[in-house]
């Protein structure tokens, strides 16, 4: 998938004009509910992002980050602001990305897993609407824009659900090609961030790989 800031925001405006048109039920694989949907916020909401996608400009488009296993392994010492957020076992390769929406990207220790913390970028003035709305729902956005429809490389494994009230945060999994894929939500200073965890290799054990996208999160959300 290639995504630079403009494809990025249209497959954010696209997934949440697919969500406004489901006024109760989400079908993935199950059912997801919305409850109290306010149409008359969320058509402003969607007026907005239209205007943010014609207003956005038209960068060159970048391979969206899938990390791939140097001859050579060498990794990157992380900058002194982003060392302490690094979760032990990782290592920070940020430096080889060159989407603005990427913050950091990490890859653990045996190369089977990569970590990427974007953040998701609407106007100004959608962003002020998705703030006042839940986590769940941002989540359900974020979904939609990753998972194509009916293409038989993406399953839905996990809907959208909050997995920390206290922190707000939002989660959801699917599988890439056999792959699983496990993302988190949250809101950090009026930003909406998402952190991916990618395992790169099917005989990477995903638990202990989703412990440290946890502590990740939490680290990022503390900071």
């Amino acid at each position: 998938m290639v995504l630079n800031k403009r494809n990025h925001m249209l497959l954010f405006g696209k997934a949440l004009f697919s969500i406004l048109k489901e006024r109760r039920k989400i079908s993935v694989t199950g059912s997801y509910t919305i409850h109290r949907f306010n149409w008359h916020s969320y058509s402003i909401t969607l007026g907005l992002v239209v205007v943010s996608l014609i207003l956005s400009s038209c960068g060159t488009t970048i391979p969206e980050p899938r990390y791939v296993t140097p001859t050579v392994k060498k990794t990157s010492p992380p900058a002194p602001a982003a060392k302490q957020l690094v979760p032990e076992g990782w290592a920070d390769i940020t430096s080889r990305s060159k989407q603005p929406q990427i913050k950091l990207w990490l890859v653990n220790r045996d190369y089977s897993a990569t970590m990427v913390l974007r953040e998701l970028y609407v106007d100004s003035a959608t962003q002020k609407i998705l703030q006042k709305e839940a986590m769940n729902l941002i989540a359900t956005i974020s979904l939609r824009a990753k998972v194509p429809e009916s293409d038989p490389d993406y399953r839905v494994t996990r809907v959208p659900e909050m997995v920390d009230v206290k922190r707000n945060f939002a989660s959801y999994a699917y599988s890439e090609k056999g792959l699983l894929r496990r993302v988190l939500l949250l809101k950090k200073q009026n930003r909406i961030l998402e952190i991916e965890l990618m395992q790169e290799q099917q005989n990477a054990e995903f638990d202990p790989l989703t412990e440290d996208l946890f502590l990740f999160a939490k680290k990022i959300y503390e900071r």
